[in-house]
């Protein structure tokens, strides 16, 4: 079966092949509402259901019917059939001049500033015109998608069509705006999910000389992103990288701190002294090539976590000829003990949010909402 979007614009490419004007998608029955949208790059009005609306989104609701605002009294009902003198037909004409009683609209909503495409697919659900609805979004689509379902707190309303328009974002994790895919996780209650790709930016995420958080692929952070995240995953990547730049620090230091050799298999006058300078040597090279040495303050650390460990673990250290007793001659199990401890991104407002989300898309799916 064909994408029904991918059928739409279809349509309406030949539609303008033919010189007419492609329908406007913004108009559904029984609207008596004005929405304002810029969709696909044309400004168009359309006509939404106030009523559809209303059990739609709390903050619509609002919108249509502002809490601030005292009500206009109820139009006049027709006299009851009892009373009424006139034909069946003069009775139906009664009614449709009392519900289409003025040619305003009954509330107008602008959305000019939400993606359009994104508020079709949220009005089509709301209209209940399902069939409209894609099957697969694009990545950009869904993002918008996720932020308006916050903006007007109505997830529920996209719980049948969330397994399979999420169910490839694990390998969006893979390419820039990762966390983008985590603050649809967020917005959708996808709570391990949205675990998983945490701990994996954590590792990957740079920074620059500003203080700005850069994906692994050099590029500044694209809203929207869940709130505290990135001020939480800066904080963990600058503790992380401390502890791992302390690992080779620390054995930089004890050569500092005294002028006494440190080498305790000298058997030989300067086996000692050679035996330092082999390892003293080997150790500030392998720090230099890893990119560590000159020691700098960890601000000045523009790497990732995965980047430092993997340059830790690659320095090795070297001593005079059989003297391994020495001292150690990697930092593996440091590095693998500094990674183990690191602290879970995921913030309890994080947890209380979601499962929040979930709670709303439960309570529709039992049909109670």
């Amino acid at each position: 079966m064909s994408n029904p979007s991918n059928s739409s614009s279809s349509t309406d490419s030949g539609l303008r092949m033919a010189g007419q004007t492609p329908p406007n998608p913004f108009l559904f029955d029984a609207g008596d509402v004005q929405i304002l949208v810029n969709y696909k790059e044309k400004p168009l009005v359309g006509m939404i259901c106030s009523q559809a609306l209303l059990h739609a989104s709390p903050v619509l609701k609002k919108f249509i019917f502002p809490p601030w605002k005292v009500a206009p009294p109820f139009l006049p009902l027709p006299k009851p059939e009892t009373e009424s003198t006139e034909s069946p037909r003069a009775r139906r004409s009664t009614l449709a001049v009392i519900s289409t009683s003025s040619q305003a609209p009954f509330a107008t909503i602008d959305c000019t500033e939400d993606d359009g495409e994104a508020v079709l697919v949220l009005l089509n659900i709301i209209h209940l015109k399902h069939r409209l609805v894609p099957k697969r979004l694009q990545f950009s689509i869904l993002i918008q998608v996720a932020v308006l379902c916050e903006k007007y707190m109505c997830v529920y309303l996209v719980q049948p069509w969330l397994s399979t328009w999420t169910d490839n974002l694990k390998f969006r994790t893979k390419y820039p705006m990762a966390e983008q895919v985590l603050y649809t996780h967020w917005v959708f209650g996808q709570e391990e999910e949205f675990e998983t790709v945490a701990k994996s930016i954590l590792l990957e995420v740079k920074t620059n000389k500003d203080g700005q958080l850069l994906n692994k692929y050099g590029w500044l952070w694209s809203e929207p992103f869940p709130p505290g995240i990135a001020e939480n995953i800066f904080r963990i990547r600058k503790e992380t990288i401390e502890s791992l730049l302390a690992i080779p620090h620390a054995m930089v230091s004890k050569y500092e701190k005294t002028n006494d050799n440190l080498c305790q298999l000298g058997d030989v006058t300067g086996e000692d002294n050679a035996c330092d300078g082999t390892s003293w040597g080997s150790l500030t090279r392998g720090m230099q090539i890893a990119g560590l040495w000159p020691i700098k303050p960890v601000d000045e650390s523009y790497l990732s976590v995965d980047e430092i460990a993997s340059a830790i673990e690659s320095i090795h250290i070297y001593y005079f000829h059989t003297h391994h007793g020495c001292g150690k001659s990697n930092f593996y199990q440091e590095v693998g003990g500094a990674l183990r401890r690191i602290e879970n991104p995921v913030m309890d407002s994080h947890k209380i949010h979601m499962a929040r989300q979930r709670a709303l898309m439960e309570f529709d799916d039992r049909g109670q909402s």
